[in-house]
């Protein structure tokens, strides 16, 4: 009997060897090996009745967390996969890493703060503009990885080009999150919740939650994912256009007139031809 990148559930009688393979050997009351059992990058746990006949070998190569993510592998397949959601209540793995992304998003908002409110300014004035602009990028982008593809110099910038997009996508993330918060604390008539760090807190529970309904919540996240990646570029684009316009107007100006006198003195002090 063979297992791999899971856990065995014996409670009853196996005649012959046990491997595990990155995963535990949960032995039950009625459990009874009668050969060999080992364990690769997991552990065994068992009843005070069951029985192993055979030596029993434990390898935990692996810390104990990244076994932990590995009997999470069948539990994630059937309750995210298979029920369309990016996070379940009984795949600890989903906790973790949302919880982790959770305070990347914080301390974006406290390094970030004005370039959050930007962002979050197009989702509220254009959500419909924002969502087709995240649309547009994400189209763009496959056909922009090809033509680098092809390139032989566009082949070294296409790490550079992956991690910008996925930098905006989770910045993206957090604006979403921070509209969301803002849009409560106002409902709620609590203006100290309007604080980039208390909203995108408040928003980012309550779509982490909705994350968890069968279905809907892959789709949310879809529609999160898009919004937040659209608004972010409208952001960049609104900072570039006020970028050049400051700098068209820092440019030193003449009157209209200027140039023709200074023209007309140029004709007038030339040298005329003597014969």
């Amino acid at each position: 009997m063979v297992t791999v990148l899971g856990n065995a559930d014996i409670n009853g009688k196996v005649n012959g060897e046990v491997a595990v393979i990155l995963g535990c050997a949960n032995l039950g009351p009625e459990a009874e090996i009668n050969g060999e059992l080992i364990v690769i990058g997991g552990r065994i746990q068992r009843y005070p009745d069951s029985k192993s006949r055979g030596q029993e070998v434990v390898i935990p190569f692996l810390p104990e967390v990244m076994t932990d993510a590995f009997e999470d592998i069948p539990r994630f397949v059937s309750d995210c996969i298979l029920l369309a959601r990016p996070i379940s209540p009984n795949v600890k793995i989903t906790l973790y890493i949302a919880g982790i992304f959770m305070v990347f998003y914080l301390l974006l908002a406290i390094l970030f703060p004005r370039q959050l409110e930007r962002s979050r300014k197009a989702i509220e004035e254009r959500p419909f503009n924002a969502f087709l602009a995240g649309i547009l990028v994400l189209a763009c982008f496959i056909p922009f990885t090809i033509i680098l593809l092809i390139t032989v110099v566009g082949i070294l910038l296409l790490p550079v080009a992956d991690i910008a997009l996925i930098a905006i996508a989770i910045f993206g993330k957090a604006v979403a999150f921070f509209f969301v918060g803002r849009q409560i604390a106002r409902a709620i008539r609590t203006s100290f919740l309007e604080h980039p760090i208390f909203s995108i807190l408040i928003g980012g529970c309550v779509v982490f939650a909705l994350y968890m309904i069968p279905f809907f919540g892959l789709f949310l996240w879809m529609i999160m994912s898009i919004l937040g990646l659209g608004a972010v570029c409208l952001a960049i684009g609104e900072s570039i256009s006020e970028w050049k316009a400051a700098r068209q107007a820092a440019m030193p100006t003449y009157p209209s007139g200027s140039s023709v006198a200074a023209q007309s003195s140029y004709e007038g002090s030339a040298p005329q031809e003597t014969t």
